[in-house]
C-alpha cells in the first residue's frame, strides 16, 4: 500500500515538473553562483538531516520566484518520504512493545546499580560494576531503540503541518495534489496513538515553537526518560562537530564515558574547547618535563584550578581532573579509570556538565566540571566561552614518541610509585566531584 502510494505521488511529482518547466526561467538566465546555491540547498532539503532539510527549505521560500521551481519539484519529494518515515517507525513502535513496561525494569536495575556503585571503596568491588554495565547496556540498547522511533516521528510530524501548508500555497493548480487529505488525517491520528498520553504532548510543544529553539524541559516524570534521550543525541552531535579540535582518542574517550552514562541514565558530558586544552596542556607539560602528578613544577599551571582558569574556564561547582599514562588506547583508559572506585564516582557524577580530554604520548589527563551547555547557548554565549591562551594542536601521529610514557627522570615529581608502572590512573583531585545520583538531573540546562 504504502509502495503504491509513493508510486503515485512520484507520478504526480513527474507530471506537476512538466507543467511548470515552461513557466521556470531558463537555465541561462540564472547567475552560475545562484545556480550553484539552489543546487545546494536543493540537495540538503532533500537530505536525512530533517532540521537542516527545514532549514534549506525556508531558505529556499526567501529566494523568491527563482527558487520556485526547486520548491515545487523537492516539496513533494520530501513530504512523501517523511510520510513513509513516520509510518515505518509508527510500526517499529508498535513492534518493540510496551514502552512504560522496559523503562520500569530499566529504572530498577539502574537503581540497584547505582547503589552498589555508592559502596565502592576498592578495585575489586569494580567486579559487580562491570556485570551491571554489561547488563544494562542490552536492556537500555532496547529502550533508545524505543525512545529513537518515537523521537524520529517528532521530529518529522513537528515539520509536516507547515510544509503542507506550504505546499498548498506554491502547488500549481492545474497539476494534481500528491498529497490526499484523508490520509493525512489517518497520518495525524496514527501519530497521536503511537506517541501516546505522555509524548505526544511533546509533540505539540516543540511543534510550536521556532525552528532553532531546543527541546523544553519535560513537563513530568514519565516524558523525562525521551528527553534524556534527546538530550544524549543532541550532545553526541554537537561533539563530534568539535572532532577538528581533539586527537581521535581524546573524541573516543569522551564518547566512552558518555557511553557509560547513558548506560546509567545520566546526562550526558558536553566536550568544552576550555577544559580540552587546559587538559592537552598538562598532559603535554607531564611528557616534556618528565614528571606525573596533578601539581606542576611550573608556578603559572600549579594545580587543576589554576590550569582551568588559565584555558578560560571558570568552574561553577563540582569539577575534578584524573591522570593517566602507560595506556595506549582510550579503551584501555576507560577501563583503569573504571577500576579507580574515587574516579569511577566522579566519571559519573550527576552535578557536572563539560569534559575535556587531553593525551600526549600514552599520558591522559581528564578534565570534568561544571558549566552551562554550550550547545544551548546562543552564538554571543558561545562567543564569550572561547579558550584562553594558545591553542595547543592535537599531537600528530609521526611525533608520538613510543617510549614517551616511560622516560621519567629519578626523582620526578611521580606523586607515589615509579613512572615504569604499567598502567596508573592517579585518584582524581577533586573539587567535590563523584556524588552518585539517585535520581538524575540536567545539569547546566538552560543555566546562562
Amino acid at each position: 500500500m504504502i509502495a503504491t502510494r509513493i508510486a503515485c505521488a512520484s507520478l504526480a511529482i513527474s507530471i506537476l515538473l512538466s507543467a511548470t518547466s515552461a513557466s521556470a526561467a531558463p537555465a541561462n538566465a540564472i547567475p552560475p553562483e545562484q545556480k550553484q546555491k539552489l543546487a545546494s540547498l536543493r540537495m540538503t532539503a532533500l537530505g536525512e538531516d530533517r532540521m537542516a532539510a527545514r532549514k534549506a527549505i525556508n531558505e529556499l521560500l526567501g529566494l523568491g520566484d527563482v527558487a520556485k521551481p526547486t520548491l515545487v519539484e523537492v516539496l513533494p519529494k520530501v513530504l512523501v518520504r517523511d510520510k513513509s518515515a513516520i509510518e515505518e517507525n509508527l510500526r517499529k513502535i508498535s513492534a518493540l512493545g510496551d514502552l512504560k513496561q522496559v523503562e520500569t525494569d530499566v529504572a530498577n536495575q539502574r537503581k540497584a546499580a547505582l547503589a552498589r556503585i555508592e559502596k565502592l571503596a576498592t578495585a575489586a568491588d569494580t567486579t559487580a560494576a562491570r556485570a551491571d554495565y554489561t547488563r544494562l547496556t542490552a536492556t537500555v540498547k532496547r529502550l533508545n531503540d524505543m525512545y529513537a522511533a518515537r523521537s524520529t516521528v517528532v521530529d518529522i510530524a513537528r515539520h509536516r503541518p507547515d510544509l503542507l501548508g506550504l505546499w498548498k500555497d506554491i502547488a500549481p493548480k492545474n497539476v494534481p495534489n500528491p498529497i490526499d487529505p484523508a490520509m493525512e488525517q489517518k497520518l495525524a491520528t496514527s501519530i497521536q496513538q503511537g506517541l501516546g498520553e505522555s509524548l505526544y504532548p511533546v509533540l505539540k510543544d516543540l511543534s510550536a515553537r521556532k525552528l532553532e529553539t531546543n527541546d523544553p524541559l519535560p513537563n513530568g516524570p514519565e516524558q523525562a526518560g525521551f528527553y534524556y534521550y534527546r538530550l544524549r543525541r543532541q550532545t553526541e552531535a554537537y561533539n563530534k562537530s568539535l572532532a577538528a579540535q581533539a586527537d581521535p582518542g581524546e573524541l573516543e574517550l569522551v564518547r566512552l564515558i558518555n557511553g557509560y552514562r547513558d548506560v546509567l541514565g545520566l546526562p550526558p558530558l558536553e566536550m568544552d574547547a576550555r577544559l580540552l586544552q587546559a587538559a592537552r596542556r598538562h598532559s603535554k607539560e607531564m611528557v616534556d618535563l618528565k614528571f606525573f602528578s596533578p601539581i606542576s613544577p611550573t608556578p603559572e599551571n600549579k594545580d587543576a584550578l589554576t590550569r582551568l582558569k588559565n584555558a578560560g574556564f571558570n568552574h561553577e561547582g563540582e569539577w575534578s581532573e584524573a591522570l593517566g599514562r602507560n595506556t595506549t588506547t582510550p579503551v584501555q583508559t576507560f577501563w583503569a579509570m573504571f577500576d579507580q572506585p574515587p574516579y569511577h564516582k566522579g566519571m559519573i557524577s550527576s552535578t557536572t556538565s563539560a569534559i575535556g580530554v587531553g593525551k600526549w604520548n600514552q599520558y591522559w589527563t581528564i578534565d570534568i566540571a561544571t558549566g552551562p551547555r554550550l550547545m544551548l547557548a546562543t552564538e554571543e554565549q558561545r562567543s564569550n566561552a572561547q579558550v584562553a591562551g594558545n591553542n595547543q594542536a592535537p599531537q600528530t601521529a609521526a611525533a608520538v614518541s613510543s617510549s614517551g610514557s616511560r622516560t621519567g627522570a629519578a626523582g620526578g615529581n611521580d606523586g607515589g610509585g615509579p613512572m615504569t608502572d604499567p598502567t596508573k590512573i592517579r585518584i582524581p583531585n577533586t573539587g567535590g566531584a563523584g556524588h552518585v545520583p539517585g535520581v538524575p538531573s540536567i545539569p547546566g540546562l538552560g543555566g546562562f
